[in-house]
């Protein structure tokens, strides 16, 4: 379900547990899941699971299902994705938005000012390319740098593990476990998950395998044996 961040309602410091309310216009939503409080043509409802996307500058696409609670019908969330933008003023709201560190309003809109609909990419590809804009010098564009691939790396994670039904606070424990190694251990080691607590053998060999992993693989077996 695309939907868009609205305010957050509760959030658990200590484990990313958040309970946050979205908007969207799919009309899929049942009826006693809907914030009757709001009018119009979106609609608004609760969403609960792990460190959930809570930054209006993104659309995001929920999976999960709907459960009814003491607090009403919910979305379970059991994973995410972040849908990048794509226009001007998308982009500069996304810069601006807190994610990426070390990139405040005037910032985010004199470098999308400069590169337009290509500035996410040049961050990503050749972001020696920011240092023609007033004010990032060569430690302020290592700090965004590495924030961006943090970022990124997290939903890289998510899209390769949402076909598994792995929650977001799995997810988490991959990207603080391996850093901006976690992607390429997902695609080349998979069985290196095994190393995490939670993630049992039986998870980590269907992800294994729909990565190409051979069943006579080193790795694999060690994964069992761990």
């Amino acid at each position: 379900m695309i939907c868009t961040y609205e305010k957050t309602i509760f959030e658990n410091a200590a484990n990313g547990y958040r309970i946050l309310s979205y908007k969207t216009r799919d009309t899929g939503v049942p009826e006693n899941a809907r914030n009757k409080h709001y009018s119009g043509s979106e609609i608004r409802f609760t969403a609960v699971g792990y460190n959930l996307p809570a930054v209006n500058a993104v659309e995001v696409d929920l999976q999960g299902q709907w459960e009814d609670s003491k607090y009403g019908m919910q979305y379970t969330v059991s994973s995410f994705s972040e849908i990048m933008p794509k226009t001007k003023d998308g982009i500069i709201g996304y810069l601006s938005s807190g994610l990426i560190k070390g990139i405040g309003p005037q910032t985010a809109k004199a470098i999308t000012d400069k590169f337009g609909a290509d500035t996410l990419d040049i961050i990503e590809h050749t972001p020696e390319k920011l240092l023609s804009i007033k004010g990032i010098t060569e430690k302020k564009l290592d700090y965004i740098t590495e924030s961006y691939n943090e970022s990124k790396s997290m939903r890289e994670i998510m899209t390769i593990l949402s076909p598994f039904g792995v929650s977001a606070s799995k997810a988490a424990k991959i990207h603080l476990t391996f850093g901006s190694g976690a992607v390429s251990v997902l695609k080349n080691t998979p069985f290196r998950l095994c190393e995490i607590s939670g993630f049992g053998f039986k998870t980590v060999d269907e992800i294994a395998r729909k990565t190409g992993c051979k069943p006579d693989d080193p790795l694999r077996i060690r994964g069992a044996v761990m």
